[in-house]
């Protein structure tokens, strides 16, 4: 998809937001609207989203440029109960195309891709599962192609940010075959919720879905065989539920691991180690309101912030140490209560067997600071305009520190 014809998508939404004001009852809104209003009370529900961006690198790096990159994401979920009225069972399904460059590989040379949309230029196969629930909702147990970043290691907070690293923590995607995006991979997953306020879930996965660029270009290679390895990830997450009481300023609390039993043979790390792991930590929490909390429909304006840390073996990991920290602020500007304003730092340092066995490790670690502000046109358009200077690019080439700027817009269907 050209990006003249990206703007025009663009164009058209922000000309159906003008219209809704207006009165316009042909406004695309609607349309949304009555499509899935046809199909939902049947069991069948689809998503569709395009997300653009244009990054430049301004400064440092390995050299300036700019570059287009963009993602369409789509997805159909058949809900069993109301198609063949078997409960509590779901059949879920996702795509991904993402297309053009990223400025990391020709440009910045940072060691985490600085957009999380960053990918093989594919059609492919994301997601394919079965699931089904049991004791209205308190257990489920899902089977299938899944990626671990669709529920495992979340934070609200830290979701607005465009940067890999604050999505995926480097030490979990450079240190084991954990599927996660744009590559799904088979495996198992249980989610226990005993109480509103605590989740228990864990995962097993094939420890070997495939390479992107190499033997997994579409997401279709099915690939399980226990004896390459097994991935076991599992967390548990305490959110406290914002009450009068509490004054609406809740967290949610995060505490993981995850085990990879696959035998190491790369690079920097010899068949000496047979195994890997971590563990990780997140806390959200919400520090300030401006307006007093009365119920769920509470303004959401105010100030929250999120920290998380995950640790890995020292002597067998490209990454042993992940730290961020940042916050943002709902509704900043009083008439733009939907905006979101944010500040994020993300560190990472490189493993210390990594940097004896190197040739050459220019500081053995990177970190990254981002601000970005997300515009929300309407309830299907959001533009957000993103500023990061990421310091020693790369961890081992010696790079100048990169300054990198760029506008990003998502539309939902």
């Amino acid at each position: 998809m050209g990006a003249r014809r990206v703007l025009f998508l663009a164009v058209f939404f922000l000309g159906g937001f003008e219209r809704s004001n207006a009165g316009d009852s042909g406004k695309p809104d609607d349309l949304f609207k009555q499509i899935h209003s046809a199909t939902e009370p049947k069991g069948v529900s689809f998503t569709a989203e395009y997300t653009g961006e244009v990054f430049g690198n301004l400064a440092g790096g390995f050299k300036r440029g700019s570059t287009y990159a963009g993602l369409i994401r789509a997805s159909l979920k058949l809900d069993l109960a109301k198609l063949l009225c078997w409960d509590g069972a779901t059949i879920y399904g996702s795509m991904l195309y993402p297309h053009g460059d990223g400025l990391t590989n020709s440009f910045t040379r940072d060691f985490n891709r600085l957009s999380n949309i960053d990918a093989y230029n594919s059609v492919r196969l994301f997601e394919l599962w079965f699931q089904q629930e049991f004791c209205n909702d308190l257990l489920s147990i899902r089977i299938g192609q899944m990626s671990a970043d669709q529920e495992f290691y979340q934070s609200i907070t830290s979701n607005l940010f465009i940067n890999s690293c604050f999505g995926n923590f480097p030490t979990i995607s450079f240190g084991t075959n954990l599927p996660i995006y744009p590559v799904g991979g088979l495996g198992a997953r249980i989610d226990y919720r005993p109480s509103s306020a605590l989740t228990l879930r864990a995962a097993l996965f094939d420890s070997n879905p495939g390479t992107q660029n190499l033997d997994d270009k579409h997401g279709t290679r099915f690939h399980w065989n226990p004896n390459t390895g097994l991935i076991f990830i599992a967390e548990g997450v305490y959110q406290v539920n914002p009450t009068t009481a509490n004054r609406g300023l809740v967290g949610a609390y995060t505490l993981g691991g995850y085990y990879d039993s696959r035998q190491y043979t790369g690079d920097f790390v010899r068949p000496a180690h047979g195994a890997n792991g971590g563990l990780y930590a997140i806390v959200d929490q919400i520090v300030y309101r401006a307006e007093p909390y009365v119920d769920e429909k509470s303004s959401k304006r105010g100030l929250s912030t999120f920290l998380s840390c995950v640790v890995a073996p020292r002597d067998r990991n490209l990454v042993s140490l992940y730290l961020d920290a940042g916050c943002n602020y709902v509704g900043l500007v009083p008439c733009r209560e939907n905006d979101i304003v944010g500040l994020a730092v993300g560190y990472i340092k490189i493993g210390d067997e990594v940097i004896r066995k190197a040739s050459v490790v220019h500081s053995g670690h990177e970190a990254v600071i981002e601000a970005s502000y997300r515009i929300q046109i309407n309830d299907h358009l959001y533009l957000q305009p993103d500023l990061q200077c990421i310091l020693h690019p790369g961890a081992f080439g010696e790079h100048p520190n990169a300054l990198v700027s760029g506008l990003r817009f998502d539309i939902t269907f």
